[in-house]
């Protein structure tokens, strides 16, 4: 659509893309090619694209790292809006304000160049503050919900602005209730501490994630959540599916909670290898497992 090309090179210039394959844009590294592709460097950009989307009737995904997310290798039909360019990050005493496009990893070196400490958990997550937000990462006791002070949410449907306060917000396990907003700013709470101590906590945290998991390799982080009582890797490794390929897609022999592309596999690759996965507990102990990653697009479900 002409007219959707022509608003879009307008509203973002040379950060407007077209056809671009979003395996370049994802940590599986899989995925079909995204109608328009835009990185707005404003909220007010991300305004003018969301109207823009309304106007038209378009879908819409945002991403930020693309470290939770499987997307079709049929591609978006729709904008995919990236959120790297809303990355600026502003100090004020021990309250740390971060766009959502800040990655984790830039976030952690500020926190240790201002002596600001309580996140140091997050070490080794390789996405966006945004992201992380959205599924309240952290580990069994630590959340970064625990940080949160108040949060900057744009709504696609109301076209309003919000300043939700922690209160305001419904945190739990991998859960914010923020998935229908855009999340535009976030403001950390932290407290003061010693440089020393602070790059301790980060190396102990990364060390401890190296050991565990297959950091570094091509994939999304945990693919399930761990149902009530029970830990998803555990019940998968029970299976004997540790190892267990579908194409180019394996499931990790270091973590049985991760999926790795070797290098040649296809989105499909892995949904077959989730179906798979959910199948077999299904059929074994009777649980539902659900999956942490978001699955984007269509995908053909095994037999």
């Amino acid at each position: 659509m002409e007219d959707v090309r022509k608003t879009l090179v307008k509203i973002s210039g040379s950060n407007y893309k077209e056809n671009i394959s979003l395996s370049l844009h994802t940590s599986f590294k899989t995925g079909g090619k995204a109608q328009y592709l835009v990185s707005p460097t404003t909220l007010r950009e991300v305004k003018d694209i969301l109207l823009l989307c309304k106007q038209y009737h378009l879908p819409f995904l945002i991403l930020g790292k693309g470290t939770n997310t499987l997307i079709s290798d049929r591609g978006f039909k729709g904008v995919v809006m990236l959120t790297e360019n809303l990355d600026k990050i502003f100090i004020r005493g021990n309250r740390l304000l971060c766009e959502a496009g800040v990655k984790i990893s830039f976030l952690l070196k500020a926190c240790l160049l201002q002596s600001l400490s309580g996140i140091e958990f997050l070490a080794g997550i390789p996405g966006t503050i945004g992201g992380a937000v959205i599924s309240n990462a952290g580990l069994k006791d630590k959340w970064i919900s625990d940080a949160i002070e108040e949060i900057y949410v744009f709504s696609p449907a109301t076209f309003e602005i919000k300043n939700l306060k922690k209160h305001d917000i419904y945190f739990a396990y991998r859960k914010s209730g923020l998935d229908d907003f855009f999340i535009y700013r976030v403001v950390l709470s932290l407290q003061r501490q010693e440089k020393e101590s602070i790059r301790k906590n980060i190396q102990y945290y990364m060390k401890k994630r190296i050991a565990s998991q297959p950091i570094g390799r091509l994939c999304a982080g945990s693919v399930f959540k761990n149902p009530p009582g029970f830990f998803a890797g555990e019940l998968i490794e029970k299976t004997g599916f540790k190892g267990y390929y579908s194409g180019g897609a394996c499931i990790s022999s270091k973590h049985a909670n991760f999926i790795i592309n070797t290098g040649k596999a296809s989105s499909q690759d892995i949904f077959n290898i989730i179906s798979a996965v959910q199948k077999k507990i299904k059929m074994l102990y009777n649980i539902e497992l659900e999956p942490e990653i978001k699955i984007v697009g269509d995908f053909e479900v095994p037999k």
